[in-house]
């Protein structure tokens, strides 16, 4: 390292001469692990620290989960050491002794996991940061552990009568190398934060105590359990608690309480506890080899390597720079084999901190393109924000890069589809001196185990011999190579590749880095930051001046067009000062049901002021919309056309949006308090001023004649369905709810709140007249539909679209946009079990039924909620698609009462659900059903009679939102095949947040996802546990259930 135009002190200089470590370390594991612990937030960050921020229950089980894997660790035989931190736990969950929820914080851990990062070495950084995010201090780590693939046969804990005598614990503990007095420490450490629960240990703790903690400040570490046992005061259940379990106390004072008075200082604990929990860290079998304390690099690459950009060879990717001391001002990559000089750019937002004291860093990116000599070492220079100059070349190694063999990114790609089971396309360039040689791809991946509570996933390589690609597009000097793989999507975090030719390696790169760059496909990122905007709509509007929710200070927001097989990521940043999330009507979410976007469902809801990133996977073409779906946030505006389009779609010249709402003067919030106040005991729902098309009183869709237009109708609207005609044109409906049928044409129709319909249109084409403009009429629904599935009906509220041939055409004279205009229905919901699919289905034959008997109840308070058999849901403490997951058996997971009875939970088996929805009301209503389309068997007038249903001769067509008449039933049946756990809901958004949802817990055993880590972060932040059940607890314990319905 080479120092020019030093201002700096000395001191900083040789700190930063000292911290600098030779990169690539000789074990790869320290580089890995180095970007987990002090990469942690910001830029490239791995969060690892999510689940222990702030310190919880979850920082005390990492700090006993490492103390409950280390008990197998035997040193008896020096040169054989055994046991230890080597994540064996994993295989010891049935053991007596671990009785606490260990399988949660090790499926957190395996979403980092991969060939250089151990679960085990993972599951010891996790112990770190428990400790050291509750205030205590940091625990120097070590990589390098290896995981075991079963049980510890020399597993041993405590007797299995913790009344035995105490020389048995000692001799255990001798065993694993701690004396006695270590052994008094590590038991200390250990139970100065948590304490005994009642569903763990109900011998120790009562149920009426639920929970006693081991000292006063319990997610503190401090001496608080040494400082209140030696005066007297402790209040750990394990020193006062029944005589036959005091087993803290018989530990402690084993030694006549030398020991812990030794420790009874702040000093003397926080020091002592540092090296016996280092020291637990450290106890590992002899086939691991640890790394020297990991501290972090002062430059290091990131993604450095070679590529393809527009035919050209391309040295590209990153530089790290720490920042902790000292900003820097510029950064530059110096050739060792040429001698230039490469500029790198700051990369905006490119801050990335981590770590116990916390570290900093900037990132740097640059790309050169290579035209004669390539690139095999370089040296990187560093200029500070005080002037001084650094060139760090890597401890006169140099940064080495391998110019002859490389993963192209560019050229690579992730197939994805909705079973989950994915191929990736990498694409290797070789340089022709080698392609004599067999290229080879030695792919890892995760393998899951099958184990009593906790699916294990171990790594397996495969290797596989690349073909040349056909066509080559490069010059002469290098040769393009493929090969696919299958991948489980569910482990794709820890999938990982190497390139071998010949003895030269292109080593360690990522799968997670082609996310989102389908094969055939586009990966559409969308930058939304949620904000609040005022808009005004003008005189004919009511209260058309307000507040609306928009994104980047727009609205309405541009409608999102993708493809089928596409990728879509939203990254949402919250500058609301209330909670949001998204929800993507329509979509089935299938295998990826985290991103359902329902809060206390299947996410906590996003706080203001931080981020969330949704990937949705767009498995489904046709017409849906994304809306806010927390608080009614969608009648305040947040609410967003989505169109997937396919080449299999029908013809057409283009196609229209026709956004149909209500519009109220009032927010949502102060609407829906209005609404559910004991003051309101009919449930009167609030009144819109307006029906708006497009967002407007007066838009237009401009036609030509002659052509076809797809007319894609979405109702956004809080609670007013809508009959819709066009004058002077029929309509041919081709799509419901994303589910083409065979065209159906129509001169009117009705549509619910939520709905989506894609109606065909062609333009008039007289060349002998004068054209008129047209109107398309759109009126309030006030009752439901005749048996014969026609009626007349009075709209309320009404307006108009345009049908625009020319500007200055004046409306036909068949236009009656007066509020007591009629319009014939001939299409409604009541007709769909007629009409045909597109493709030919069977028709489902169910194997459980649900009955679902949809009122609006006024309860003992004066308020009145949409209900389900008469129970209005209540949201859980704990999301229950979270609740699902992080339950330790299956017979757990599929026992309803853990998901809390006022979430209104049904377990759906693993064949055909069949829902008989009835409408007890005076008004119609629609229902939505997250996560499937349903066949649509009956709508009709109640009773339900079951013998009364005459089954389609064909399987009808599917939607995922059925609108019933007043006093009707519908009868729909979908197949159980996306595990998860889905709403089923009334569209009617004041009854919704008022309690008109159940929820279906479908085959929760075979629920098998992996959270990204912006899930944990978000409940950090808005407070909400990560696990448990829906009060919040273990197991079967429900105390303090939610018992508000919001």
């Amino acid at each position: 390292m080479l120092v020019r135009a030093c201002v700096l002190t000395l001191g900083w200089i040789l700190q930063a001469f000292a911290a600098t470590v030779t990169w690539p370390s000789a074990n790869s594991r320290y580089d890995e692990l180095e970007e987990v612990y002090y990469q942690d937030a910001g830029y490239r960050g791995a969060q690892f620290s999510t689940l222990f921020t702030p310190c919880s229950d979850d920082n005390a089980l990492a700090l006993r989960m490492g103390f409950h894997d280390m008990v197998g660790h035997n040193v008896s035989d020096s040169a054989n050491l055994v046991g230890g931190i080597d994540s064996s736990l994993r295989y010891e969950l049935n053991h007596t002794n671990n009785v606490f929820s260990f399988n949660a914080h090790y499926f957190y851990y395996t979403n980092f996991a991969n060939q250089r990062a151990s679960v085990a070495d993972l599951q010891a950084l996790g112990l770190v940061h428990g400790v050291a995010l509750c205030n205590g201090p940091t625990i120097p780590y070590r990589a390098g552990r290896l995981d075991a693939l079963s049980a510890n046969p020399s597993y041993a804990f405590l007797p299995s009568d913790v009344a035995d005598p105490i020389h048995e614990l000692i001799g255990n503990f001798s065993l694993m190398g701690f004396n006695q007095s270590e052994f008094i420490s590590v038991i200390a450490c250990a139970h100065t934060i948590g304490g005994v629960e009642h569903d763990e240990h109900p011998l120790i703790v009562s149920a009426a105590e639920n929970k006693l903690m081991f000292d006063s400040t319990n997610l503190i570490f401090d001496d608080l359990i040494v400082s209140q046992y030696v005066s007297g005061q402790s209040v750990d259940p394990l020193v006062v608690g029944p005589t036959s379990f005091d087993v803290d106390f018989r530990i402690f004072s084993s030694d006549g309480n030398v020991t812990i008075k030794q420790m009874n200082s702040p000093e003397a604990f926080a020091s002592r506890c540092t090296d016996m929990l280092a020291k637990v860290l450290n106890s590992v079998p002899t086939t691991s080899v640890l790394t020297d304390v990991l501290v972090p690099y002062e430059v290091k690459p990131s993604h450095v390597g070679y590529d393809f950009v527009d035919g050209v060879l391309t040295f590209l990717g990153e530089i790290r720079v720490r920042t902790t001391e000292e900003a820097v001002d510029s950064v530059s990559i110096i050739s060792s084999d040429s001698g230039e000089t490469i500029s790198a750019t700051a990369i905006s937002n490119g801050n990335a901190t981590g770590g116990f004291p916390v570290e900093t860093f900037q990132f740097y990116s640059f790309a050169k393109a290579i035209n004669k000599t390539a690139v095999s070492a370089y040296s990187v220079n560093v200029t500070y924000s005080n002037g001084t100059s650094i060139l760090f070349d890597n401890n006169e190694a140099l940064f080495p890069i391998e110019p002859r063999v490389f993963y192209s990114q560019s050229s690579s790609c992730l197939a994805t589809n909705d079973v989950m089971n994915w191929t990736a396309t990498i694409v290797a360039a070789v340089s022709n001196d080698l392609v004599t040689n067999p290229v080879h791809l030695i792919f890892t991946q995760g393998v899951r185990d099958s184990v009593p509570t906790f699916p294990v996933v171990n790594l397996q390589a495969e290797t596989i011999t690349m073909s040349k690609v056909a066509s080559q597009n490069l010059s002469s000097s290098f040769t393009l190579y493929s090969a696919t793989v299958t991948i489980n999507a569910w482990t794709q975090n820890q999938a990982t590749f190497d390139i071998s030719v010949g003895g030269v390696n292109d080593s360690f790169h990522k799968l997670t880095d082609l996310v989102g760059q389908n094969c055939a496909a586009t990966n559409n990122v969308l930058y939304w930051n949620i904000t609040y905007v005022q808009t005004d709509l003008g005189s004919y509007v009511p209260g058309g001046a307000r507040r609306v929710i928009g994104v980047n200070g727009v609205w309405p927001v541009d409608a999102v067009y993708a493809n089928l097989g596409d990728t879509l990521q939203i990254r949402v940043a919250n500058q609301l000062d209330v909670p949001t999330s998204l929800h993507f009507f329509g979509i089935h979410q299938t295998g990826s049901p985290q991103y359902d976007g329902v809060p206390y469902v299947t996410q906590c809801p996003i706080p203001s002021g931080n981020s969330f990133t949704y990937t949705v996977f767009l498995n489904q073409s046709g017409t849906f919309w994304i809306e806010g779906d927390y608080m009614g946030q969608s009648v305040d505006g947040l609410r967003v056309p989505l169109i997937v389009r396919s080449t299999g779609d029908v013809k057409y010249n283009n196609d229209f949006i026709v956004r149909l709402t209500d519009w109220y003067s009032d927010e949502y919030p102060d609407l829906f308090a209005q609404f559910s106040s004991n003051l309101n005991p009919l449930g009167t729902l609030p009144t819109p001023g307006a029906i708006l098309a497009n967002e407007q009183s007066n838009s237009s869709l401009p036609f030509i004649t002659g052509e076809t237009y797809m007319v894609r109708l979405i109702s956004m609207a809080s609670q007013i369905a809508m009959n819709i005609a066009i004058d002077g044109h029929n309509m041919t409906i081709v799509e419901v709810d994303g589910v083409s049928i065979q065209p159906y044409e129509v001169t009117s129709l009705a549509i619910a709140p939520s709905q989506r319909l894609g109606v065909l249109v062609t333009a008039v084409d007289d060349t002998n007249t004068t054209l008129v403009n047209y109107a398309m009429r759109i009126s309030q629904r006030m009752k439901g539909a005749d048996s014969d599935g026609t009626e007349v009906v009075s709209g309320q509220l009404t307006t108009y679209l345009v049908i625009s041939y020319a500007v200055d055409n004046p409306l036909g004279q068949s236009v009656d946009t007066s509020e007591g205009g009629g319009i014939v229905i001939i299409y409604n919901d009541t007709v769909l079990p007629s009409l045909e699919p597109l493709i030919d289905t069977d028709v489902l034959i169910p194997t459980q039924q649900i009955l679902l008997d949809a009122s609006v109840l006024m309860m003992a308070d004066g308020s009145s909620h949409g209900t389900f058999n008469d129970i209005a849901y209540i949201r859980p403490a704990v999301p229950s698609l979270m609740t699902a997951l992080s339950m330790p058996s299956d017979a757990l997971k599929a026992n309803l009462e853990v998901y809390g009875i006022d979430t209104n939970p049904f377990l759906l088996d693993d064949g055909v659900t069949e829902l008989v929805i009835s409408n007890n009301n005076a008004v119609e209503y629609a229902f939505h059903l997250h996560g499937h389309s349903f066949q649509v068997i009956a709508v009709a007038a109640l009773p339900y009679a079951s013998s009364e249903i005459v089954e389609p001769q064909t399987g009808p067509p599917s939607r995922d939102t059925i609108h019933i008449p007043a006093n009707y039933y519908a009868v729909v049946r979908f197949e159980n095949e996306n595990p998860g756990v889905w709403l089923f809901h009334g569209t009617t958004t004041f009854l919704r947040d008022s309690g008109f949802s159940a929820t279906l817990i479908e085959t929760p055993t075979a629920i098998n996802i992996t959270f990204d880590a912006d899930f944990a972060q978000t409940c950090a932040a808005s407070g909400i546990p990560f696990t448990g059940n829906a009060a919040g607890n273990a197991l079967l314990n429900m105390t303090g259930l939610q018992d508000e319905v919001l």
